[in-house]
């Protein structure tokens, strides 16, 4: 049943599907023999994809699959149309995690859930008849944009659907280009498996401002490395490691404080346990253990010195806001050429993906919060379970002070030890099912929030590289139109064909204003360097999650086991006791 309160676009309203009158059969053989000789038949897979075919099929129905984790369909039907980017139907790469769909064997691809509202049908009969004026980019920039911004609101799951990651990932492989860089340089941490062991947290007072914090013990093996470190040092290094690589993932840390519960036990604990995971996370990566601050961290022991670095070495100091701060083992990268056309549209991919974890994200929570209520009713129930024991030992008691018959005492009993049993395998069961579940949950948690830093980040270059480029192409307009080439900004070493520079604008565009040119070329370098290894991390994240993912449920079933033999042993005790 279709929504009312839904919002529609009315595509038959645009200039592009402009109201066209139908026609009987006749009308339409003598257009196609009029139009025949102008008819160019393109392969849909070598179509360009911001480029729509006249081959739309709309309808208003709402098709109500129950289909797997019943994802909403669209109630739009496509035609062998590549209107959006990743829904090239043609191909036979097409991926989406919902293939047992039966709509996905049919070849309709799940769609962006908007109402049209639309008088007529363009059959697949006529692809290849008549031909369609191009729509203004404009046009095709709006219509994304609302499409993204309805869709994150009402329905995420729609626009994940629609994804193809293997399309995106071929842009950026046929466009990546190679450059040079700086030389990364290895250390004594290179090439070794290190272990820095986290230990004996302990509450500081600092008398002079009259606060307390935590101080902790690290040791790192096989280099005897040995200082003290509290947590705004952690805090430090990561926003260190941050600037320093831009691209890399950089695991989370744990929470500072939980309310009051900052010098707590359990939340030490909890707390020095999230600390070991982020330092055993870094020394993993080669790449973050050539980072001198990593170093510094680790092995200076005075801590006055220490403190003199954490000010020289800030995030602002060494911020990479350029291609030329970017380093690699072998003194090359490989980016993505931000000038392709196709690579515009990368945009809505890292949009979808920081969506589909921010979807997670709430799913995460529901279920944690249905885990906490099962936790508290956990608590009741062993509440009763003790409160039952209890009252079978006042029964048992009250026969033997009466000297009534001994073997109705013995039932008793014998229920007694079944329910103070029966409680100690809740208790278990109910530890093990939510501690692996949090830790299951925190760490997905924290491979998101890493990743949507870095598509964060990317933005920010994104905007960065747009507002510089559209105020060097206003100024470049404006030499253009006075055309003084003396004010022009060329390079003076560069070769000029000055027939060219007054006869092709782009030809001029490309001499002029070089120093700034160079500019912005470093930072499409550098945005293209963002897409190129984002595209890895995604795949990277979600490797690491199924593996993470299989690892915790294996542990899960082996801690669980026993309690299973555990409850067969109640029962069965019960019974040959009695």
């Amino acid at each position: 049943m279709e929504n009312s309160n839904e919002k529609k676009y009315d595509i038959s309203k645009s200039n592009f599907f402009a109201n066209i009158p139908e026609k009987n059969d006749e009308e339409k053989k003598n257009e196609i023999k009029e139009q025949s000789p102008q008819i160019i038949q393109t392969p849909l897979s070598n179509m360009n994809p911001q480029i729509p075919q006249n081959s739309f099929s709309f309808n208003n129905n709402i098709n109500n699959n129950n289909n797997i984790n019943n994802i909403p369909n669209s109630n739009i039907s496509y035609a062998n149309s590549n209107f959006f980017p990743s829904q090239n139907i043609s191909s036979s790469n097409y991926y989406s995690p919902y293939q047992m769909n039966n709509q996905y064997q049919n070849n309709q691809i799940p769609n962006l859930n908007l109402n049209y509202q639309n008088n007529y049908n363009y059959s697949s009969q006529m692809q290849n008849q008549t031909s369609t004026p191009n729509p203004s980019p404009s046009f095709f920039q709006k219509v994304s944009e609302s499409a993204m911004n309805l869709i994150k609101k009402e329905d995420p799951l729609n626009l994940i659907t629609d994804i193809n990651p293997k399309f995106y990932e071929d842009i950026i492989e046929k466009s990546k280009k190679e450059i040079k860089c700086q030389n990364l340089e290895k250390n004594d941490m290179s090439n070794t498996e290190i272990k820095a062991v986290i230990s004996n947290p302990r509450k500081v007072s600092d008398s002079i401002l009259k606060n307390s914090y935590l101080i902790y013990d690290i040791t790192t093996t096989k280099l005897n490395w040995f200082v003290n470190r509290r947590y705004s040092d952690f805090v430090w290094l990561r926003e260190i490691l941050i600037s320093l690589f831009p691209t890399v993932l950089i695991p989370q840390l744990p929470k500072k404080k939980m309310g009051n519960r900052r010098f707590e036990d359990d939340f030490v604990e909890k707390r020095l346990k999230g600390l070991q995971n982020f330092l055993d996370e870094v020394l993993k990566n080669e790449i973050l253990k050539t980072a001198e601050p990593l170093k510094t961290f680790l092995s200076l022991t005075e801590r006055g010195f220490f403190e003199q670095q954490m000010k020289v070495l800030t995030p602002k100091n060494i911020m990479i806001d350029s291609i030329l701060g970017i380093k690699s083992f072998d003194g090359k990268i490989q980016v993505a050429n931000v000038e392709n056309e196709q690579i515009s549209n990368i945009k809505t991919y890292f949009c979808t993906v920081e969506n589909f974890f921010n979807v997670q994200e709430e799913e995460i929570k529901n279920i944690k919060n249905n885990l906490n209520e099962y936790n508290l009713h956990m608590v009741e129930v062993c509440k009763h379970l003790e409160q039952m024991e209890n009252g079978f030992n006042r029964l048992s008691q009250y026969y033997n002070k009466a000297n009534l018959e001994k073997d109705i005492c013995n039932v008793f009993e014998q229920y007694q030890i079944f329910f103070k049993n029966w409680k100690r395998v809740q208790i278990n069961q109910t530890s093990i099912i939510r501690n692996k579940l949090i830790e299951y949950f925190r760490y997905i948690k924290n491979k998101g929030l890493s990743l949507i830093e870095l598509i964060k980040k990317q933005n920010e270059v994104q905007d960065e590289y747009n507002k510089i480029k559209e105020a060097l192409n206003n100024k470049k307009e404006g030499y253009w139109k006075k055309m003084d080439i003396t004010k022009w900004e060329m390079n003076p070493m560069a070769q000029i064909d000055s027939v060219l520079l007054f006869r092709d604008k782009n030809y001029a565009f490309s001499k002029m204003c070089f120093q700034e040119t160079m500019v912005l070329d470093n930072k499409g370098d550098l945005l293209g360097y963002y897409y190129r290894n984002n595209i890895l991390n995604i795949k990277e994240v979600i490797k690491c999650i199924t593996k993470y993912s299989v690892d915790n449920l294996i542990s899960f079933s082996k801690e669980i086991e026993p309690t299973v033999t555990d409850v067969v042993n109640v029962w069965s005790n019960l019974a040959s006791n009695l």
